[in-house]
């Protein structure tokens, strides 16, 4: 017997010429109740990569036993992109790059939440709306990586659609 929650936002503000700011926010929670103490293994949280904090590896930032991520039952990631204007790449369409700050991390459990164990990365992204779907790349800079965390400066993502 478990739950989890989790919620997500994202917010976009064009700036003016063609500019435009989107804040994203993802919190997640889960524990057990019941006869069940914590979260199952199998239902943790991970974050990290592409779809997270850009500059690590994917699922791998959190709690870990030796170089096995383990994740948790709190999940928290914050990403502030800005927008280029479509105009630099005229004749483009579905082409869009930006400049980001991505923070989160993955936490056993309430207790542990260190804002300071937060990790941060900074960089460029790019996406291309290809007929298979998204594609996206980023260049990123993790700028508080900690010793065991696993980097990764390129990444590349495609969400295949139906």
């Amino acid at each position: 017997e478990y739950y989890k929650a989790s919620s997500r936002t994202q917010w976009y503000r064009p700036l003016g010429a063609g500019w435009t700011l989107l804040l994203n926010g993802e919190l997640g929670y889960g524990t057990g109740y019941g006869n069940t103490q914590v979260l199952p293994f199998f239902e943790h949280s991970f974050a990290g990569g592409p779809g997270s904090v850009r500059g690590f590896l994917p699922n791998r930032l959190g709690p870990r036993e030796g170089d096995q991520a383990l994740g948790g039952s709190v999940r928290t990631v914050g990403n502030m992109e800005f927008i280029m204007p479509g105009a630099w790449f005229e004749g483009m369409k579905g082409f869009r790059v930006s400049t980001f700050i991505d923070a989160g991390n993955v936490f056993p459990d309430v207790e542990s939440f260190n804002v300071d164990e937060l990790r941060v990365s900074t960089g460029l992204g790019a996406t291309w709306m290809s007929p298979l779907g998204p594609m996206t790349f980023s260049l990123a800079r993790p700028l508080n990586a900690q010793t065991g965390d696993k980097k990764k400066v390129f990444q590349f993502s495609l969400f295949v659609m139906d």
